[in-house]
Parts: C-alpha cells; structure tokens; sequence
C-alpha cells in the first residue's frame, strides 16, 4: 500500500529560472503560483529549478525526498503559443551551454544515463490534460473570440536542452517513488517586437489551470 503524506497526496510541481533569451521564465512562476495550493484533497508544492545541467535533476530529486509527491509534474518553457503535453523522454542531449556556460556530461552516442532504455513514455495523463485544456479554450473563446487563449497539444519531443535532460532523470529514477511523472512546456510570455502573442496573465492562468486539473485527477486516483 502506497504511503500517503501527511495532509493528504502531494502534487509537486518544479520550474526553471531565467535563461539565454528567456529573462523571465512563465515555467518557474506558474510553479511558484500553484505552491501551497489545495485542490480536492492534494497539496502542492511548487519549487524553482536552475538551468545548470549540474543542478536542475538535484534539485528535484531534492525536492521528491523532502515531499514524497505522488505526482511530479516538471515544466518548462517553449516558443509555441500553446502548451505541449510531452509524451516521450529521449535519452540524449545536446551539448549546448546552461547559464554558467557548462556543457552536461554525456556518454557515448550523447547518452545522458549510460545502459539505460533510449526512451520513456510519460506516465501523466496527457488525454485527460488534453481534453481539459481544448475545454477550457473552447469556453474561453466563446466568451471573447478575438481573445489569445492557450490551447494543447500531446508532443513526441522535449527538445535536446535541460528540459529532456530532467524529463529523462524523473522517468528513469523514479519509477519505484512517484508514480505519476512527466513534463510540460508552457508558452513564453509576449516578446519585445515579436507581436502581441498569449499575455502574461492567460499564460499564468493556463498554467495554473493545468496544475489544478493534474491535482483533481491525483485525487481520484488516490481517493479510498
């Protein structure tokens, strides 16, 4: 039998910081929106994360331990103007620079965890999410059609950068603790020049929205 945190089920959700053309990172503020949150039952816990290959996967595995989550929801920040549902962590990377211009250590082949599967799947409910989320656009537009809403989409590629990095640590490392894992990216916030875009706070509000569904479907699957 599963053990159960004290005060209910725990949905820990992580962010990263600042990065490259990203000097404010929507992932790190929507989890740092949805910390202490109640929703029917599950607690959440939201936690920033560094963009150091060195780091990032500590700090959630720090987190996990402190927590003992039963759902580890990790986002991160995309160029699209709706949100990707990941389904498939890879295990490569690309040697590209974090923010203190280190490289990750790789193995051959660009192997992140050597001997280890080359990929997993996600174990969130990306249909349940998904179906969720067009909702919510759905009704959103039919209040202001000319509005930007953010929308869903399952995706088969989180990238080469820290975000698969840390996807692929959660789903290889911690299989026997949390359950429920995977990673989410959300929009960027409107760029300088780069036209209107999603707003700040419809990024936000989506985000959090995500979060508090994740939250509900915990609660079912953890209730008695």
């Amino acid at each position: 039998m599963a053990v159960i945190p004290r005060g209910g089920p725990v949905l820990l959700v992580t962010g990263f910081g600042p990065f490259e053309n990203y000097p404010e990172n929507p992932s790190g503020d929507v989890a740092a929106a949805a910390d202490g949150r109640s929703v029917a039952g599950v607690r959440v816990v939201g936690r920033r994360v560094p963009v150091r290959w060195g780091e990032a996967w500590a700090a959630v595995r720090a987190a996990v331990a402190e927590h003992a989550p039963r759902a580890l929801l990790c986002l991160g920040v995309a160029p699209d103007p709706f949100i990707r549902l990941e389904v498939l962590a890879k295990n490569a990377a690309r040697p590209a620079a974090d923010v203190d211009g280190q490289h990750p250590p790789l193995f051959d082949l660009l192997r992140i965890v050597e001997g280890a599967p080359a990929a997993y799947w996600t174990t969130l409910p990306v249909g349940r999410l998904h179906g969720r989320l067009a909702q919510r656009h759905r009704e959103m537009k039919a209040g202001n059609e000319a509005g930007a809403f953010v929308w869903a989409e399952p995706w088969p590629d989180a990238g080469w950068y820290l975000c698969n990095h840390l996807f692929y640590h959660v789903m290889h490392y911690l299989g026997g603790q949390v359950p429920y894992r995977g990673f989410v990216h959300v929009p960027r916030y409107p760029a300088a020049g780069a036209g209107p875009g999603v707003p700040r706070g419809e990024v936000l509000a989506a985000g959090v929205f995500l979060v508090e569904e994740l939250a509900r479907w915990l609660a079912e699957q953890e209730g008695p």
